[in-house]
């Protein structure tokens, strides 16, 4: 979810019309899926903890992301939307 989260984060700055409208909705899912998990999980804490931020990989992409702009920025995020679901 903080994968998917900070990405739309992202679109909703740099993404056309479309690409914002999408990422209003996968940052809309995702900020409710991570409530409910922060609900589920919680009094657990030290059986189930939840990473505190990305790792290296999706940091990495993160950062790619923030770098693009435009038609190449689309295309990436669209792509890592895709991947980040299979």
């Amino acid at each position: 979810d903080m994968f998917e989260t900070k990405t739309s984060e992202l679109a909703a700055i740099k993404g056309d019309e479309s690409t914002r409208d999408f990422a209003a909705k996968m940052n809309e899912a995702h900020q409710k899926t991570s409530s409910e998990l922060g609900v589920l999980v919680k009094g657990r804490a030290s059986d189930l903890p939840l990473p505190a931020r990305l790792d290296a990989p999706k940091q990495k992409l993160v950062d790619r992301l923030a770098e693009l702009g435009g038609e190449t920025f689309r295309a990436e995020f669209a792509t890592s939307q895709v991947r980040a679901h299979e």
